[in-house]
């Protein structure tokens, strides 16, 4: 996991919060989801290319 995977994901909790004025677990589900998404995408384009 990078850490700019990890300052978006915190970019984008900030974000989230101040448009939705709330701190509850609901708040971050999204922003959560995207940086599994971003992880997600980083391991397999990296192990595509090892594989290739």
């Amino acid at each position: 996991m990078s850490k700019k995977q990890i300052n978006e994901y915190y970019k984008n909790l900030e974000k989230d919060q101040r448009f939705g004025g709330t701190r509850n677990e609901i708040s971050i589900k999204r922003p959560f989801i995207n940086l599994l998404e971003n992880i997600l995408r980083t391991k397999i384009c990296i192990q595509l290319m090892n594989y290739l």
